[in-house]
């Protein structure tokens, strides 16, 4: 849904988080997020942000705003004694529905992301010769800008010694269902040799990786085809162990490589 086409009851919402007493706690995206799930739940934003408050704690961030569970809001809304209107005859059912929604909403979907994002351009049952397949913390497919926990998102890629596809596009919004969103999200990606990530646990990697998932962490937000760049400048001059193991070089080339030099060590 895009803002332009959303009722003028949005935009006082909106105005109303950013100039409520928690305004100042929230940037405009975080405010936008509060306005957005006030809108889908039919409820008042100060509502809204006290059901966050005791939920997700202060102080107001996206990492936060990803712990968020249907639970939490349904708990947090009967604490404050807030009730979500419905027009159905399966209340509880549209209830529900709405609280889905309002989650989703609150770790930073929006109903136009479809629309906004890129066409893959290749097809993950053709993957290029001698490639392996990337997938991409990345909210956008511009920059590496998430953490793996609270992921919206992976973009995956096929990344050969000489070109790379965009091939799918793998959404974590269903893991609003999952009762562990972490191991929803590593098996999103399970078909993957190589993780790309804001950042991530020490144990949730392990997960990651006993999928056969290598994860890689970056500084900064760096652009997604600046770190692809790099990764095929490896693959092509000096792969390292975990790098070369997901090419399927041989293990032997792999240790006598590593004795030559040509392989960086363990």
């Amino acid at each position: 849904m895009r803002i332009s086409t959303l009722s003028p009851a949005f935009h006082i919402a909106h105005n109303q988080v950013r100039g409520g007493i928690m305004g100042p706690l929230l940037s405009r995206e975080l405010a936008h997020r509060v306005a957005m799930a006030a809108h889908v739940l039919g409820i008042e934003p100060r509502a809204m942000l006290l059901t966050l408050f005791d939920a997700v704690g202060l102080p107001f961030s996206k990492a936060r705003f990803t712990m968020l569970t249907v639970s939490d809001l349904r708990e947090g809304l009967e604490k404050q004694h807030v009730a979500i209107p419905t027009s159905s005859e399966t209340p509880e059912k549209e209830q529900l529905l709405k609280l889905k929604h309002a989650v989703r909403c609150i770790w930073g979907y929006k109903d136009d992301d479809r629309q906004r994002l890129p066409e893959p351009t290749g097809r993950l049952d053709s993957p290029l010769p001698g490639s392996i397949r990337v997938a991409v913390a990345t909210s956008t497919g511009k920059q590496v800008d998430e953490r793996f926990g609270g992921a919206l998102r992976f973009f995956v890629y096929q990344v050969s010694k000489e070109e790379t596809q965009l091939v799918d596009v793998r959404s974590a919004a269903e893991a609003v269902d999952s009762e562990d969103a972490i191991d929803f999200r590593a098996q999103l990606i399970p078909d993957c040799q190589v993780l790309y990530t804001q950042a991530i646990g020490g144990h949730v990697a392990a997960k990651v990786i006993q999928r056969g998932v290598y994860p890689l962490t970056v500084d900064s937000r760096p652009k997604v085809d600046e770190v692809l760049d790099r990764l095929q400048q490896k693959m092509q001059d000096n792969p390292p162990p975990w790098l070369a193991k997901a090419m399927d070089i041989p293990l032997d080339d792999r240790i006598r490589f590593q004795d030559q030099g040509v392989l960086e060590p363990l």
